[in-house]
């Protein structure tokens, strides 16, 4: 993977760095990530899709602590196509991390 650092840019009222990266496929995607807390607030790619550009982009937004981890518990999603665009909005009720989980379970 190849990671670019393109400047900072406003995702809504915060300021965020881009980042661009490459993977080793020659795909393309971009990650915004705000300059104050660090949290992932947008990514954006685009795939092929039977031969036509698929785009999507995804706003991370509400993050809440769980345990000892920030999780972003509403996703805006836009998907972007030659016959239409679908926008939808996923929110979490509750997230839980590895509650069965023991540390004995990895001896």
């Amino acid at each position: 993977y190849k990671l670019e650092l393109a400047g900072t840019e406003k995702v809504g009222d915060n300021a965020v760095y881009k980042i661009n990266i490459t993977a080793p496929s020659g795909n393309m995607s971009a990650e915004y990530y705000d300059l104050k807390t660090g949290y992932l607030l947008k990514n954006e790619k685009t795939t092929q899709a039977k031969g036509s550009d698929v785009q999507q982009t995804i706003e991370l937004s509400n993050y809440k602590k769980v345990g000892n981890i920030m999780m972003p518990f509403t996703n805006s999603v836009s998907v972007q196509t030659e016959k239409g665009n679908q926008d939808f909005v996923i929110e979490a009720k509750e997230v839980k991390i590895n509650e069965e989980v023991k540390a004995d379970d990895f001896k």
